[in-house]
């Protein structure tokens, strides 16, 4: 068996990095960074790293908890922010998106938790966990 090799990334210093998904199809690992509020993605290849901000003004502590790439689309992704699930539109580089539409909102007020992760399983359907 050969031995594993771990090597740190050369990207920017998150506050919380959490979420990462492997792009298989870009060959690019994607993640969040909980506190700071972005998207993020860096580029092996290139050696490369891009983010957007998810602008969350008005809503108090809203976190972005997870980034998944839709499959039709290589600009779009379901992310996790505070209690709604969103499509996010983004052109890869910019620090602003494309565009924001909120797919779901967890509508109960007595629950003052938030999306904390989500993954995709191999038929396409989204599992995604709530924080208390």
């Amino acid at each position: 068996m050969s031995a594993i090799k771990i090597e740190i990334l050369p990207v920017e210093k998150t506050g919380l990095g959490e979420g990462p998904h492997w792009d298989g199809c870009r060959q690019e690992l994607l993640y969040v960074d909980l506190t700071e509020k972005t998207v993020n993605r860096y580029s092996p290849t290139t050696e490369k790293s891009y983010k957007v901000k998810i602008d969350s003004e008005g809503l108090g502590e809203t976190y972005v908890s997870h980034v998944i790439p839709y499959a039709s689309n290589p600009n779009k992704f379901v992310i996790g922010h505070g209690k709604s699930l969103k499509t996010l539109e983004w052109d890869l580089i910019s620090l602003t998106p494309t565009s924001i539409t909120t797919i779901y909102d967890v509508v109960d007020d007595n629950l003052e938790g938030r999306f904390n992760d989500g993954k995709c399983d191999v038929q396409g359907r989204l599992w995604a966990g709530i924080h208390y």
